[in-house]
């Protein structure tokens, strides 16, 4: 960010590698807008949930309470097109406004001592979210019996993978639904190799995870550093689909794996905690 005393009332933000979000707040009477500038969502939510995601090589510049983003990236694929000639480096672009889908008391302790403790704490919850949507119920005929919010079915699935209904006589199966990979399953199935890229405790979660990804998908299974690939350039190809595990979505190293991968031609599946993250925004699927 840069500000100048010969441009009272003006700021530039700028976006490369790292993450940048603008927040516009409400009206401020005669002061015009508010405008907030952060590199996570979770610092702006108590002030504003519109947030614009800036993406790489994106320059914004505020005055007067408006704003103009302005993009090297797109500058450059004009004067690819030879559309661009005899224009400035920076070309005037647009960014979607988007609402921020998670509140105040997500980012707070909640009356726990520290935020790991909270996390210990709230892991049956957390289970339970990650699935809501994607177990579904559904009796023999075919019809589904409703998702996993419903606290019957959630006694119904902690007592066994097939049961009969608490107060019917109705046997329930769960059905495993991955909305986010519906478009691209034949793809991933049809792969060569699966291949988890990470860092941190998102690879001791691969690890975790490799053996049972093996055995339902009965394809091999291959874990990455994020850094270490890089450092290696290991070889990549089209029929490979490579997974990205992030809890931030923002993690350098496995965003520059990545880009190193959407190179090579392979498939990006992410996998993030962080709805509109970069990770989420880059990849194919997830």
């Amino acid at each position: 960010l840069f500000k100048s005393k010969l441009y009272p009332g003006e700021l530039v933000g700028c976006k490369c590698g790292s993450p940048l979000l603008m927040g516009e707040g409400a009206e401020a009477g005669a002061k015009g807008r508010r405008f907030y500038f952060a590199s996570d969502a979770s610092a702006i939510v108590e002030h504003t949930k519109r947030v614009v995601v800036m993406e790489d090589n994106d320059m914004v510049h505020l005055k007067d309470g408006a704003y103009t983003i302005y993009s090297l990236g797109d500058a450059n694929k004009a004067q690819g097109n030879g559309e661009g000639e005899g224009k400035g480096l920076m070309t005037e672009t647009s960014r979607v406004l988007q609402t921020l889908e998670i509140g105040v008391e997500q980012i707070m302790k909640g009356g726990y001592d520290h935020f790991m403790q909270k996390e210990i704490h709230e892991q049956p919850e957390a289970l339970i979210e990650t699935m809501r949507g994607r177990i579904l119920m559904e009796d023999p005929s075919g019809e589904p019996g409703g998702e996993l919010q419903s606290p019957k079915l959630r006694k119904t699935l902690s007592n066994s993978t097939s049961r009969q209904s608490v107060d019917s006589d109705v046997v329930l199966t769960p059905l495993i639904k991955m909305g986010g990979l519906e478009e691209f399953l034949e793809n991933i199935v049809a792969s060569r190799r699966l291949i988890f890229v990470a860092c941190g405790t998102s690879f001791h979660a691969c690890l975790a995870a490799r053996q049972v990804v093996e055995e339902l998908t009965g394809l091999p299974v291959t874990l990455e550093l994020a850094s270490d690939l890089l450092d290696r350039k290991a070889p990549l190809f089209r029929d490979d689909t490579c997974f990205f595990v992030s809890q931030s979505g923002e993690t350098a190293d496995t965003l520059n794996a990545l880009h190193y991968a959407k190179g090579k031609g392979s498939l990006c599946v992410g996998i993030t905690n962080t709805v509109g993250s970069s990770i989420s925004r880059e990849t194919a699927c997830g």
